[in-house]
């Protein structure tokens, strides 16, 4: 599975659950008021290798039931395959140093001071063991022999955590019950044909009957220094003239032209012309060049401005040489993570200077690690990006990054037709701050939420030669099943905004908020909102 934007060290260090299984590379201290309580880390290397309980490991671990213990025990055992060099690479870079600022406050020194240094020379030390990088390996590399965890630091994050979940579950259950009684009245209204709507929406998810043909090209912007690589698919279509609207898709940071690629050839063959952008401040390269020392960043600040610029020189360029072949009254983008900002920038949302550093400077939200990316654009000078939105027909975000960076003053200035998408176990940009109140936002009259229960951050995308494997509780239920979603419920949104014309299985207008109700898979549930049930909207009035 490809790491997408969350990179190697991110996938490694959600997947292990470090932060709760740093301890001490001798004992843990933790207090509750004045009391204080500790754990040796023999205990917990006895329990990793044999499963042997201690007495003073038993009066914590009593809370557990098997199953979870079973959890713990191969969590701290579990071996990654990460060199030293990438390790460091990555903890040096602005977004290492972030996460290890606040892991920081709560893992602190025998003396109490924050585990900064602590932290990131464990992490290093670790990666380095002949065993590979595990959770003991990086205890056992702590340069200290003592531990304290801050309670009242801690507390508020498994708050912020447990918000988090209580508020992903809230919204699922009343989505659940809006998306059953929406569908129940659309068929009511289709006079019963239950069966007529069921088949329109399992054709979404088939081939299309056009063949198409796949070119590559590359751009070169001087004034950037900047080069532009794409894929091109346009469909055979038979009637020969006619032009067929344009999707611009754009990847998520760490990713490449590959990772949609089953997306592209999904849409190119129910006549639609696809052009999938690679953007090189932002790609595999860009991440791979950052884990082997070959660069500073997984990316710079510029790249919130680069990525739309990106576009919009592919966009200008095929308007020149294939005037003739797309129609550019008709263009959407598609963004996953990164990509999703980008496909909101372009549709009319700037970013928010005043909200972002506000955000930054917040505490906690430590849960949210989408915001060691947003908070890079800090650094940007206060500017507007140009607004494609009289260009642009609709969008399609998944997984968008979006609350700190634009919020809701920026949002509300995107008026055209949009699908967010979100995932309830999406650890990188949980799905409530960052696309759940951010969709609540958006200005446009014509918009869905398209929520897949047990997704994550990375169950959309396609699966390359390249890719670093990640643990399966970070990757989530079969990503083969959210990425059919995605394909279906694309094709539906573009053929209800853009009208493909001669394109077989078009879906109409007033089911497609339906068609989740047919497609749905017990292993990854899906629901498709119009709108965010009343009930939540009034618990949750504050951004």
């Amino acid at each position: 599975m490809r790491v997408g934007w969350f990179g190697t060290g991110f996938g490694i260090l959600l997947g292990l659950g470090w932060i709760s299984g740093a301890i001490a590379a001798e004992r843990l201290i933790f207090n509750f008021g004045p009391l204080e309580f500790e754990i040796a880390l023999s205990d917990l290397v006895t329990f990793a290798q044999t499963g042997e309980v201690s007495r003073s490991l038993g009066n914590y671990l009593t809370y557990l039931p098997p199953p979870q213990r079973l959890l713990l025990q191969d969590a701290l055992t579990r071996s990654v395959p990460i060199t030293p060099l990438a390790m460091a690479n990555f903890l040096y870079s602005s977004q290492g140093e972030l996460l290890l600022s606040r892991a920081g406050q709560i893992v602190r020194t025998g003396a109490g001071n924050p585990g900064f240094f602590a932290l990131r020379s464990g992490l290093i030390l670790g990666a380095a063991e002949p065993a590979g990088f595990n959770v003991l390996n990086f205890l056992d590399n702590l340069p200290t022999d003592t531990v304290r965890l801050d309670t009242a630091q801690g507390l508020a994050l498994f708050t912020e955590i447990a918000t988090v979940i209580q508020e992903t579950d809230q919204v699922l259950a009343l989505a659940k019950a809006q998306s059953e009684a929406h569908a129940l009245r659309v068929v009511a209204e289709e006079s019963g044909d239950f069966n007529r709507i069921r088949d329109a929406a399992l054709q979404l998810t088939q081939p299309g009957v056009f063949n198409h043909l796949k070119t590559s090209y590359e751009l070169r912007d001087s004034a950037r220094q900047r080069r532009i690589p794409f894929d091109l698919y346009i469909p055979h279509l038979k009637s020969q003239g006619l032009a067929v609207p344009l999707v611009i898709i754009s990847h998520g940071l760490g990713s490449n032209r590959e990772t949609f690629a089953y997306l592209a050839s999904h849409l190119v063959s129910h006549g639609f012309a696809i052009a999938v952008v690679e953007h090189v401040g932002s790609n595999d390269e860009q991440v791979a060049d950052l884990l082997q020392g070959l660069g500073a960043e997984a990316t710079r600040p510029a790249e919130f401005l680069d990525r739309p610029w990106d576009i919009d020189m592919v966009w200008d360029w095929l308007s020149l040489h294939y005037e003739q072949t797309l129609d550019f009254e008709r263009v959407a983008v598609i963004g996953q993570s990164f990509g999703g900002y980008t496909a909101l920038a372009l549709a009319g949302a700037g970013i928010n200077q005043l909200r972002l550093q506000a955000e930054c400077q917040a505490t906690q939200r430590f849960f949210n690690l989408s915001l060691s990316l947003q908070c890079l654009a800090l650094e940007l000078a206060p500017q507007s990006l140009e607004s494609r939105e009289s260009r642009l027909r609709a969008i399609v975000a998944i997984n968008p990054v979006a609350n700190a960076i634009l919020g809701p003053q920026e949002l509300a200035r995107v008026k055209i037709p949009a699908l967010i998408i979100a995932s309830t176990q999406d650890a990188i940009a949980p799905a409530i701050p960052e696309q759940v109140r951010p969709f609540e936002w958006l200005g446009s009259q014509d918009k869905y939420l398209m929520l897949l229960e047990k997704g994550s951050h990375f169950s959309t995308l396609d699966s390359t030669a390249d890719d670093i494997p990640l643990p399966e509780g970070v990757i989530g239920p079969d990503p083969a099943i959210a990425r059919a979603y995605v394909k279906a419920l694309s094709l539906a949104f573009l053929h209800a905004h853009l009208a493909a014309p001669n394109a077989v299985n078009t879906a109409e207008t007033g089911q497609f908020s339906i068609y989740a109700q047919f497609l749905t898979q017990e292993e990854m549930p899906l629901y498709l909102l119009p709108e965010l049930p009343l009930d939540w909207r009034q618990l949750n009035k504050q951004p």
